[in-house]
């Protein structure tokens, strides 16, 4: 069975709780589970679960410093549950390396979203979808926005990218409301 990289496991211990539960049981039993010997092993074996859960919880924070300013409407209609729910969130899942932040809070819209949360921001949402995904040319999306009066608007929001890629947005506001 081939070796899984050290990297790789620390890598996994740090995002990922579960992993880190399963690890602070057992350890031996894990790393055999993980395919880690010999130097790795013996590493990993020496790790502090103090520090261990510090780094983890350094890694959170810094997701949820990169990712929050990204979804403005959505985190302040969010209030003071929003770190909690972003934590929430982001023990779960780790987004893909390329447009990390964006991809990152654009999941966690989604999610919150899919539980009908109406504190999401559509139009935020949009954006972000669209931006965490840089093959797409245009978007198109029916969303409900709130005018200057507080009143809800259907709006048909396009998102598209010019030929250098820079993202731009037209609204038409529908008298469907």
């Amino acid at each position: 069975m081939p070796e899984t990289p050290f990297v790789e496991v620390l890598a996994l211990l740090l995002t990922d709780r579960g992993a880190r539960t399963r690890f602070f049981e057992d350890r031996r039993a894990y790393l055999t589970t993980e395919s880690v010997t010999g130097e790795d092993a013996e590493t990993l074996l020496a790790l502090d679960r103090e520090g261990l859960e510090a780094q983890a919880a350094t890694l959170l924070g810094k997701r949820v410093h990169e990712a929050s300013p990204l979804m403005p409407v959505t985190w302040t209609r969010l209030g003071g549950s929003a770190r909690a729910l972003f934590l929430a969130y982001a023990e779960t899942t780790w987004p893909p390396e390329a447009h990390r932040q964006v991809a990152d809070a654009a999941r966690f819209c989604r999610l919150l979203e899919d539980r009908n949360d109406p504190r999401v921001d559509a139009s935020e949402l949009h954006r972000l979808e669209f931006a965490a995904h840089p093959e797409k040319r245009w978007s198109c999306r029916f969303v409900r926005v709130s005018d200057a009066r507080g009143r809800q608007k259907t709006t048909l929001e396009l998102r598209f990218r010019d030929r250098r890629g820079k993202l731009h947005a037209s609204a038409l506001y529908l008298a469907l409301s």
